[in-house]
């Protein structure tokens, strides 16, 4: 049985993948850097995967036969990771330049390029989660959007796809050596995007200053997609286009998923604060317990000063 090693990527890109390559006869290992529960699918091992000294000893326990790696691809990582005989999957950023003046002879490499990979409860608006802008909808709260961000493509690709395509790249020699998008090609902008949620969700959008948006929220990925021609990787999998979901159903679908979990996901009040500011509104419907954490979340400097007055005069929170 070949071995899997993913290393980074979020839960549900990790959770597809795992079930996927399973299914596929991998047995599947991923890197955490504190203790998770296996599953039936899925196997973690504890240690810090960014760090080159663990990623060797994750490697040498292991001896996975192809890792998928969505962290920064440094030069002294790619060394590491780089061996005859076990494929490279770079997922996260990666020059295949580096990969080049660095793999060994018989060291096989792949990068793809992978855009905003969504799964049930985890679909994104611009920078902000799915279940965020479903609590906002469901207090008629508008989630901020950057102003001309609507009508530009949404680089957005269904976590059950991405598994897909990622599985029949492992160990394929058809794609060694080679970077290639491993995306939906499907055309999407953000204002279809808002479309499926204000329909499954009753979700609205306030356009705000893209500037203001970038330091409030500083989104990691791309927000903005470009046309992505995955024809190659389809041919070098033996996928087609009818083999992957219509993005919109499959948004529609993670869409509902989230409404319905809405109940039992936390509440960040930090964030929320932070968008009621961009979108320039103020909370509705909150209990008097609830109101009070927003209001404490909005001003965290008063609560780091109150925390250190805390500590000086021996205080302790109620238990």
């Amino acid at each position: 049985m070949s071995r899997a090693l993913i290393l980074g990527g979020g839960a549900p890109l990790r959770r597809c993948l795992a079930e996927t390559l399973a299914e596929a006869g991998y047995a599947v290992f991923a890197t955490a850097r504190r203790y998770r529960a296996d599953t039936a699918a899925l196997t973690h091992w504890v240690g810090d995967a960014a760090n080159p000294a663990g990623l060797r000893g994750a490697l040498a326990e292991i001896r996975p036969d192809a890792v998928l790696d969505f962290l920064p691809l440094r030069p002294e990582r790619a060394e590491a990771l780089l061996a005859p005989g076990r494929h490279l999957l770079a997922c996260g950023p990666a020059s295949a330049a580096t990969l080049r003046a660095t793999a060994p002879a018989g060291a096989p490499w792949t990068v793809l390029r992978l855009g905003l990979v969504f799964a049930e409860t985890s679909l994104p608006f611009g920078a902000v989660a799915g279940r965020t802008v479903a609590w906002r909808a469901a207090r008629g709260l508008p989630t901020p959007i950057p102003a001309g961000l609507l009508d530009r493509r949404a680089p957005l690709t269904w976590g059950w796809d991405a598994a897909a395509l990622i599985a029949r790249a492992l160990l394929n020699p058809k794609v060694y050596g080679r970077t290639l998008p491993a995306a939906t090609a499907e055309r999407l902008t953000w204002r279809d995007v808002l479309a499926v949620y204000r329909r499954e969700l009753g979700a609205t959008a306030a356009e705000c200053p893209p500037a203001a948006y970038l330091r409030a929220l500083r989104p990691r990925g791309r927000l903005i997609g470009r046309h992505v021609d995955n024809r190659a990787l389809l041919a070098a999998t033996g996928l087609r286009p009818a083999d992957l979901a219509p993005v919109r159903a499959a948004l529609a679908f993670a869409a509902r998923r989230c409404r319905e979990e809405l109940a039992d996901a936390p509440v960040d009040w930090a964030l929320n604060a932070r968008l009621d500011a961009l979108a320039g509104v103020r909370p509705r419907g909150l209990t008097a317990r609830e109101w009070a954490a927003y209001r404490l979340a909005a001003h965290p400097r008063l609560v780091h000063a109150l925390g250190r007055l805390a500590a000086r005069l021996g205080w302790e929170a109620p238990r």
